[in-house]
């Protein structure tokens, strides 16, 4: 029985990763890390390419604290939403664990 499953996956983050693309493909958000009240989905995307296009051609909502953060860190055009091309935004190759509740994962 397998206990965790581990990938290789690409993610939308800020360049002092503190936060990641969320939501769903036509309602998307930047969420902080920390933020484990939400229950937005992380947009994984299959290569580098597709998810450069996610900030590049599209945009994201910042609500919040999200909002004050990226136009304090990044200008004011991420007050509310915004778009990038690569100057706040990257796009970051992580691993994502799938582990069932309880075990432990070395």
């Amino acid at each position: 029985m397998i206990k965790h499953l581990q990938r290789k996956t690409w993610v939308i983050m800020d360049k002092k990763r503190m936060v990641i693309g969320a939501g769903v493909p036509r309602n998307r958000e930047l969420k902080f890390l920390t933020d484990e009240s939400g229950t937005s989905r992380i947009l994984t995307y299959p290569t580098k390419g597709r998810a450069e296009a996610g900030f590049k051609t599209s945009g994201f909502y910042c609500f919040g604290g999200v909002g004050k953060y990226m136009a304090e860190q990044y200008g004011e055009e991420w007050q509310h939403w915004g778009h990038d091309k690569g100057e706040a935004l990257q796009a970051v190759e992580v691993v994502m664990i799938i582990a069932e509740e309880g075990h432990t994962i070395l």
